[in-house]
Parts: structure tokens; C-alpha cells; sequence
């Protein structure tokens, strides 16, 4: 089956996060139909194939789930083009995974399925593989197969969600001299992020955008009460060169003279490690553009547990989770070939 066939196959399979059994089931069962006589199992955070070795392995990553579909989403019949959900982000990734783990059996290759990877951190499949994972094979490199226009796109953002209440004092609407409007209070915030710029932070000669978005707004109770509290969600997208402990320092240095701020939740950061002796490998044997990550993924899974890895798959990833999502069937031959010729000389 070529990788068109398998993609639009993969597709076709609707994977919204938290529904993922169904495709978790085609890729084992196509992965046996197809002749891979390795080891497979399958696990509630998904699907683990390749044999135990005392050798290195060489890792491919995925997630099998997409976010919701979108009621305009674009499925337009072209030879070239293939569109969907799931199209860049990431099942043509995955159709790449799964024909190269088919053609390289003999290899020091393990390929990694997980779920729940668009949903919430604790429902990341990997949380419960990775452990296992860790402890069952010496993992010398981890390619995660999130879309990157086929560059080697290296290291990751870290995430800090917050919540910031801005109180103000409720009163009814038709004698609004008696409260204090938060909503208007909100305003100053609000106007400060719109006009706060991207900062550039580089990082192995690599420039990540630090960016403070408002992503949620919530307030008021009735129509006729005005507002004694809003909250607005807060989502901080930081450098490699911070942990998490400085980017909430950051925050709340930014934020504070606002309101009251409460950090949710945090995904750490990770260094590109550019210099990383098998990093380098991979990008002098492909020859493919180096560009930083400007997003998280599960790269920082691995690197915080020591291990090298990268971001590098087939479609631009400023389309992922749109309605228009598409990517060209020559970038994910493209993907296929430059991964064959790695895994032909290093693993």
C-alpha cells in the first residue's frame, strides 16, 4: 500500500482524543497483515512494537489522536493534496512510522502509538508508557513525528496555564455607580497583552518566541448584575533556557499588579541539545534545514529523562488543527525517504 493509500486510510479513521481504539486497532492489525514479525503490544496508553535488545534503538514517536473535527472541515478530492483531520497533525506522520517500521524489521527501530497526546497532560498516553518504555530499551534517539515542514525542528516551548481574577464589586445594572464593573478593570490587561511583543530568546543559536496570550475570559452571573469578578485564562509559552520555576517568576512578575494569579498546570521545556552527537547526526545525514520548535510536544518527555530528541515529520505545521488542513502527498514521500536514509546508516 503506498504511503497516499495508508495515509487517506488513517484518516478516514475518526481518532478525536479519547476515541482512539479504532485506529489503534488498524495500524496492529495492519502492521501484522503487512508481514512485521516483531514483537507488538498493545497497551491502555497505546501501541509499543519492536523486539528487546541490549542494542540502541532508535525510537519513532507518534500520537494516533486529533482534536475535534471541525464542522467546516475541508475534504476536497485532489491527486496531489490530501486534506482532513488529522492530515498534518498527524497521520500522515504516522503512515511514514508505520512503513518504516515494516521495511526495516531488521533494524534497531521500536515504533511508539500513543494516545490522548491533543487532550489533557495526565491523559497522555505517554505518561503510562514511557516508564515502561524507558526501562525496556536503551533509547538512543526519539523522532517525534509532529509536523515540521520536514525540518529537523529542535527542542521545545514550555507551557504555564493560569488562571488571573480581577474583582471588582457587583451591583444591579440599572445603578452601575454602585459597583464596580470588573470587566472594564480587565480592560488594561487585556490591552497590555494585545500590545506585548513576542520576545526573541535564542537558545544553541536557535530564536524561540516567548509569547503571554489571553485565551479565556469568563465573568458576570446575571444580566442584570454587574460584574464583580472576571477571570481571564492565561497560556505563557517559554524558552528552553527556563525551568518552570523561572517562568512562573516571570509571570507573575508580568501579572501581578493586575489581579490575583493561580498557576493550573505547567509542561516543562526542552533544550534543542543541537549539538547532541547523534542530533547532529541525523541533520548531516538527511541534510535537512534546522529550525527551533515553536510549540510543546513530547520531545521534553524525552529529553528530561536524558534521551536525545527531535521534531520531524512531513506537513506545515501552521495548518495543523484547522479547517483547511492539507499537506501535499510529496511531502510525506519526502518525510519516507530522508527517515529511510538515517535509519540505513545508524540504526
Amino acid at each position: 500500500m503506498s504511503l497516499e493509500k495508508l495515509t487517506r486510510d488513517l484518516i478516514s479513521i475518526d481518532s478525536v482524543t479519547g476515541d482512539e481504539d479504532k485506529i489503534v486497532a488498524y495500524i496492529e492489525g495492519y502492521l501484522k497483515e503487512e508481514g512485521y514479525s516483531n514483537n507488538i503490544e498493545l497497551h491502555d496508553g497505546g501501541l509499543v512494537v519492536g523486539n528487546s535488545t541490549e542494542r540502541s534503538v532508535i525510537a519513532l514517536v507518534g500520537h494516533v489522536d486529533t482534536v475535534p473535527i471541525s464542522d467546516e472541515q475541508e475534504n476536497i478530492n485532489n491527486t496531489e493534496i490530501i486534506y482532513g483531520r488529522g492530515a498534518v497533525d498527524m497521520k500522515s506522520g504516522l503512515a511514514v512510522m508505520i512503513r518504516t517500521i515494516i521495511n526495516s524489521q531488521d533494524k534497531n527501530i521500536i515504533g511508539i502509538f500513543y494516545k490522548g497526546e491533543e487532550g489533557l497532560k495526565e491523559h497522555n498516553g505517554l505518561e503510562t508508557l514511557f516508564p515502561k518504555i524507558n526501562q525496556k530499551f536503551n533509547i538512543s534517539l526519539g523522532i517525534i513525528f509532529e509536523p515540521t515542514n520536514n525540518e529537523a525542528q529542535l527542542g521545545c516551548q514550555g507551557v504555564l496555564n493560569a488562571e488571573l481574577s480581577i474583582r471588582g464589586l457587583e451591583a444591579h445594572s440599572a445603578r452601575p455607580w454602585l459597583g464596580d464593573n470588573a470587566v472594564y478593570k480587565s480592560i488594561p490587561l487585556l490591552e497590555d497583552l494585545k500590545n506585548l511583543k513576542p520576545e526573541p530568546i535564542y537558545v544553541d543559536e536557535l530564536e524561540y518566541k516567548e509569547v503571554v496570550t489571553v485565551t479565556t475570559i469568563t465573568g458576570g452571573t446575571a444580566k442584570n448584575v454587574i460584574p464583580g469578578e472576571v477571570i481571564c485564562g492565561i497560556n505563557y509559552r517559554f524558552s528552553p533556557d527556563k525551568t518552570t520555576e523561572d517562568a512562573v517568576k516571570n509571570l507573575t512578575n508580568l501579572l501581578s499588579g493586575y489581579g490575583d494569579l493561580l498557576i493550573h498546570d505547567f509542561a516543562e521545556s526542552a533544550h534543542p541539545n543541537r549539538k547532541d552527537e547523534i542530533v547532529q547526526k541525523f541533520i548531516n545525514i538527511t541534510g535537512v534545514k534546522v529550525e527551533p520548535k515553536q510549540a510543546w510536544t513530547d520531545v521534553a518527555r524525552f529529553t528530561s529523562a536524558g534521551i536525545p530528541a527531535l521534531n520531524f515529520g512531513p506537513g506545515n505545521p501552521d495548518l495543523a488543527h484547522k479547517a483547511n488542513e492539507h499537506l501535499a502527498i510529496q511531502d510525506i514521500n519526502d518525510c519516507f525517504s530522508l527517515v529511510q536514509q538515517f535509519i540505513k546508516e545508524e540504526a
